[in-house]
């Protein structure tokens, strides 16, 4: 799995944790989204385990465990408890509105929908999952609104208007508090949804064997390939970057994912893999 690569070379471009790598395509065999796997005993933990593509069985490696990233399912998990961790903070910020209502206390939480936990987030998360961009995008008014009822809320309190201000509170937790409930329940279903696989077989390994992505981003030539003699994190996952339009693309290692692969029996005619 070492032959030289053409400056008009196609390659496959896929992501892996918010990071694009690419592959020559004359490397791969095949991509499919990825089938139901069995786990291997005795493997090491990069190794996700066996699956059926029609009549061959394909052993599966997790591309983020064997590239040192961290695993799918874990930033999965971790997204969606970052979500029910914000859902939370914003049941406990009405309740501490309330309370500040009630006992005429200071309501030192934060106000500004932008300084919250969610609101710093919320600003700053980038994601590719374009049906996930777009339901976030309805967090905007919702969540506005809530922070706006602090002001309203506390300046009845000042004014002698404290039921009113009671009545306000009551209609928000039924009404846009309610609302926002809702759409973290749909965020974290859709984040675990969306976690749909991509197998990409690789060419002449014998026994069979392929590589575990998130997705796959596009398929094309890529110019501008700049050696870089190792991975910026001293493993050898990557020895070349390249610029495709704004994006930075790491290319894979054909001597990593050899040596990788090689360490579990796994070998690769060079001629089939050309």
């Amino acid at each position: 799995m070492t032959s030289e690569t053409s400056d008009d070379a196609i390659w496959v471009t896929f992501r892996l944790n918010n990071q694009l790598y690419a592959m020559p395509a004359d490397r791969i065999g095949e991509m499919l989204q990825l089938p139901a796997t069995l786990p291997v005993p005795t493997q090491p933990p990069w190794i996700r385990g066996v699956t059926r593509v029609r009549d061959d069985v394909v052993l599966v490696a997790d591309a983020r465990s064997q590239f040192g990233l961290q695993a799918l399912k874990e930033e999965t998990r971790a997204l969606v408890e970052l979500l029910s961790a914000r859902e939370q903070d914003h049941r406990n910020w009405l309740d501490e509105l309330e309370k500040s209502v009630r006992e005429g206390t200071r309501f030192a939480l934060a106000t500004d929908p932008h300084q919250c936990g969610f609101g710093k987030w919320y600003d700053n998360y980038r994601t590719d999952n374009l049906l996930f961009a777009a339901h976030l995008k309805r967090f905007d008014e919702p969540h506005k609104a809530i922070h706006a009822l602090a002001a309203r809320t506390l300046g009845m309190v000042q004014e002698g208007r404290r039921e009113q201000a009671f009545s306000v509170i009551q209609q928000a937790r039924e009404g846009v508090l309610h609302e926002m409930i809702q759409l973290f329940g749909t965020a974290k279903q859709l984040i675990q949804q969306s976690t749909r696989e991509i197998l990409i077989v690789l060419r002449g390994a014998s026994p069979k064997a392929g590589l575990c992505v998130d997705a796959i981003a596009r398929v094309g030539a890529i110019d501008s390939i700049q050696s870089i003699g190792q991975s910026p994190a001293g493993g050898g996952v990557i020895n070349n970057v390249a610029q495709v339009g704004e994006d930075v693309v790491m290319l894979v290692d054909d001597a990593f994912l050899a040596a990788s692969f090689a360490s579990i029996g796994v070998v690769f005619d060079i001629q089939s893999a050309a």
